[in-house]
Parts: C-alpha cells; sequence; structure tokens
C-alpha cells in the first residue's frame, strides 16, 4: 500500500468518524463491515440513468455485477464481484487531481434495501489516484476488494444498483449507477 493510498483511507475513516458524531445522515457505520454505508437515493436510478454532471464534471458510470461459480465453488460459496466503469470529462478549466473511487454501497432497486458495502479498488489499467487535464477524458475502471470475500445468496438477473463514492481535488461526490441484472459465471 503506497503513502497516499494510506493517507486517502486515513482520511476517509476520520471524515466518517466525524461524520458519525456530527448527526448527518449521509452515512452510517454498519454493523456487519467497517466501511461506511451510503445512503440510497430519494428516487431509484433508471436502465438510463448513468451521467452525472457536477462542477465542470461529467461523469458516467457504468456497472457489471457478478457471481464467480468456476472453476469451482469456495467453501465459503461464491464470491461476488463488482465492476464499475467511471468515464470522466473534464469540462473545467482547471485539472482535477486525486480523482479515485473510494467505496460503493449495492441497493435492490425495488425495495432499496442495502445489498452489500464495497471497499473499491482500481481495476488494470486505472492508477490509485488519476489527474485530469482541461478536457481531458477517460475511463477508469474499480472493482471490489478481493481480500475482502462476500459470499451471498441470490438468484441470477437480480437487479442491483450502486452508490458509489468519489472524490477528486479534496472533495467527495456521490454518483449512482444504473441497475443491472447480476450475472453468474460457470
Amino acid at each position: 500500500m503506497n503513502l497516499s493510498h494510506f493517507l486517502t483511507i486515513t482520511v476517509l475513516v476520520l471524515f466518517l468518524g466525524l461524520l458519525s458524531f456530527s448527526g448527518c445522515k449521509e452515512s452510517t457505520l454498519g454493523p456487519e463491515s467497517d466501511l461506511a454505508e451510503i445512503l440510497p437515493q430519494e428516487r431509484c436510478p433508471q436502465e438510463g440513468d448513468s451521467v452525472v454532471v457536477t462542477d465542470g464534471v461529467k461523469i458516467t458510470v457504468t456497472p457489471y455485477f457478478w457471481q464467480d461459480f468456476m472453476p469451482t465453488i469456495p467453501p465459503g460459496g461464491p464470491p461476488f464481484f463488482l465492476c464499475f466503469g467511471i468515464k470522466v470529462k473534464n469540462y473545467a478549466g482547471k485539472p482535477l487531481r486525486g480523482f479515485t473511487a473510494l467505496i460503493a454501497t449495492l441497493y435492490y432497486p425495488d425495495t432499496q434495501k442495502v445489498f452489500h458495502t464495497f471497499q473499491l479498488v482500481p481495476d488494470a489499467g486505472t492508477r490509485t489516484e488519476e489527474t485530469f487535464l482541461p478536457g481531458e477524458e477517460k475511463t477508469l475502471s474499480y472493482t471490489n476488494d478481493r481480500k475482502r470475500v462476500f459470499s451471498p445468496h441470490i438468484e441470477q438477473g437480480t437487479k442491483l444498483y450502486g452508490r458509489i463514492m468519489v472524490k477528486w481535488n479534496g472533495k467527495t461526490c456521490l454518483l449512482s449507477s444504473p441497475p443491472a441484472g447480476v450475472v453468474f459465471t460457470y
């Protein structure tokens, strides 16, 4: 773990601790996890809801969720994986520095019930922190931390959507992915 990743996690933990004592309702600590739970949107995102524009930054989120049954099922059950493709276009007149995705909470869209909260890590080809110059566009990829195995009992095709905490230039922003069905891999 490099120093900037350690500092990011430390700042996030301190920030979430302050939020829990300040009465803020944006995040709560889950009983089964040391990760913050991001609250759902008031209105569930629809299939076409994938674009967010904030502070001159256009962000498009594409989710992919799967449960891995190959080559064999481990003793704890088949692990669940996720991947968020996050396409970022910087329309602001200044660089975006330190862009990264931190955590994601998945929800069932029909009930807004929490499925699980995951720590996110950069996938192949994505750096721990990315910089975007004015006018620059990149597609980044984040997945769940594979050291934390999660093996739910879920049906193939179950729809989920994600609430994703990202940060850049020292501030955080919440994104929502459109719903996507869980795929089983054999």
